[in-house]
């Protein structure tokens, strides 16, 4: 078993996460009981004490001191970075970009969803506690939702015979998981390995040299013939990603701020989760 450090607190947002995903089928009211259950533990629960030992902590501290370290967060694989800061500094000339892949849904080949799904059942250790379909049948059933999408259109009815159907809840599912896949093949065969990486769904983030973004574009659109990419570079020191403005400050530095302006003039809000939950989950 690898060795984990004791958390300085409790991970209530993963907790809040996993509970949601669980609750799915039961009814309103059943929600609302497990999760104030839940979150009446979660108020309650404390971390626990250290597991460091002493000699460890002591080395900790010292390579803290060293002012010629840099220790920060990698964005990937829950891992600290520990670097020269002169390496850090020099990464003041990357830039901003961002890659978002054209008409996502249909250019998920359907062959490469079934093959990656596969894989994950396979190397699924809880699978038997989830469901009593084997794999092979859980294979086909998804095979046959994905390979026979039709749609009509002037009276005619019409065969999809590429990609996955928009509107599709297995689509969602299945294009994130190709993502995954091929996020994880883009960036393990990547030899410069870049610091800062940040994906939601089909867009992504990230910095690095202006001479080696167009390389990185045509290695993402040689994963998967299918799926092709556009980039976007910064402008004037910021780049838009999802819902905020990611600034690169002069330093180095990256800071984002507020939420893009919406495109109409009133949004439409429902809220599914009690406000005492969301703001215990949120709050930490």
């Amino acid at each position: 078993m690898n060795f984990a450090i004791a958390p300085k607190k409790i991970p209530i947002a993963e907790f809040g996460a996993v509970v949601e995903c669980r609750i799915t089928e039961l009814s309103t009211e059943e929600k609302v009981t497990v999760r104030v259950q839940v979150s009446e533990v979660l108020s309650r629960a404390r971390p626990p004490p250290s597991n460091i030992p002493w000699k460890e902590m002591r080395a900790l501290q010292d390579l803290r001191k060293d002012e010629s370290r840099l220790i920060i967060s990698a964005d990937k694989g829950n891992c600290t970075v520990v670097m020269d800061h002169k390496d850090y500094d020099d990464k003041d000339d990357d830039e901003l970009v961002s890659f978002d892949v054209i008409s996502l849904f249909t250019s998920i080949p359907v062959d490469a969803a079934v093959n990656v799904a596969h894989n994950r059942l396979v190397n699924d250790e809880n699978l038997q506690e989830k469901t009593a379909l084997p794999v092979t049948d859980i294979i086909e059933l998804l095979n046959f939702c994905l390979s026979t999408t039709n749609f009509r259109y002037d009276h005619k009815h019409y065969k999809q015979i590429h990609g996955t159907a928009m509107g599709s809840p297995v689509s969602a599912v299945m294009a994130n998981m190709v993502m995954e896949d091929l996020e994880e093949r883009a960036l393990t065969t990547l030899i410069n390995q870049p610091l800062f990486w940040k994906r939601f769904v089909d867009d992504m983030s990230t910095t690095m040299k202006p001479d080696s973004t167009q390389t990185f574009l045509e290695h993402l659109n040689s994963i998967e013939p299918c799926i092709k990419f556009t980039i976007e570079r910064e402008s004037e020191g910021k780049i838009a990603f999802l819902d905020s403005m990611v600034h690169h400050q002069e330093d180095g530095r990256l800071t984002t701020t507020g939420n893009l302006p919406t495109l109409i003039a009133i949004s439409l809000f429902h809220r599914t989760i009690p406000v005492c939950i969301s703001e215990l989950w949120l709050s930490h």
